[in-house]
Formats: structure tokens, sequence, C-alpha cells
């Protein structure tokens, strides 16, 4: 019977044993595939070690300016990373137009209020969603294309 070497693993093609193989072939076959992971293993932990070194090395006198903010005493709060924090609010309430189309979404965040002014089209589709937090203003502009969006412009002040 001859060696069936046409079982390997799907992302490496590294050789598996096969019921049709006899023991001695499977046992290389095992051998090869050790050998193989540990250097993919190897491969990897060193690229982590590159990465880790490279995020060891980013240290605040690296940063110049954040949202008009400079030097190597920056504190990053929320809202210099984003409109609003990554916890999300804590109460969302919501404003309808006559149409019964969502106009305004007032959304506390840590203590502050966010609020998003929508505008539509005439085919009653979004337009633009203009959302203020602490000052400052983000729009989003929807364009469309046979019903569906098809680009969203934004713009921060």
């Amino acid at each position: 019977m001859a060696q069936d070497i046409s079982v390997i693993t799907k992302n490496f093609g590294f050789p598996l044993p096969s019921p049709g193989n006899k023991l001695r072939a499977d046992v290389q076959r095992l051998a090869d595939l050790g050998a193989g992971v540990d250097e993919e293993l190897f491969e990897l932990l060193q690229a982590l070690e590159g990465q880790r070194q490279k995020i060891n090395e980013l240290t605040a006198d690296k940063v110049e300016t954040v949202n008009g903010k400079t030097g190597p005493d920056i504190t990053l709060r929320r809202e210099d990373l984003a409109l609003g924090p990554a916890n999300g609010a804590t109460s969302v309430a919501f404003v309808y137009n006559a149409q019964g189309q969502v106009e305004k979404v007032t959304e506390t965040i840590d203590g502050n209020a966010a609020v998003a002014n929508y505008t539509y089209n005439s085919e009653g589709t979004v337009k633009t969603i203009a959302t203020t937090y602490k000052g400052r203003t983000r729009t989003e502009t929807f364009e469309y294309e046979g019903g569906r969006i098809k680009a969203i412009t934004a713009s921060e002040v």
C-alpha cells in the first residue's frame, strides 16, 4: 500500500498522519509537523517581541500635538480620542418630527449632553447628523446611490 501524503493541515500545509500510512511514515510526519509548528511559533514570538519593543518606545515625549494641546504632559481625555466615551451614554432621549423621523437624540455622557440633530433629504433618508459634545461638533453627511448609502463624509470643529 502506498503512503498517503495528501493529508495536511489547512493553513500551513503541515503533514498529518493518515489511516492508510504505516506507523513509521506517520511518526516522521508527526515529527515534521512538530518541527513546523515550532518554527511558526518561534517566528510569531519574534514578531510579538518586535511589536512589544515598538510599544515600549511610544512615550509621552513622542506626542507633539493632540487636539491643539502640545508637549509631553498631555493627558488624553475621552473627548480627545473621539466625540464621546467608549463606555456609552447613561441615558438617551429622542425627539421625532411630524413625519415620525428622529429629529434629535440627546445622550448623557459623563454628565454632559451630546446632542445629535438629524436632517433628511427629499427621499426621506438621513442627509446629515450634526452631533455637539463639549463644545465640539461633528457633522456626518450621507450620500446615496440607488436608495443605499454610498458614502459618508465627516468633519469636526
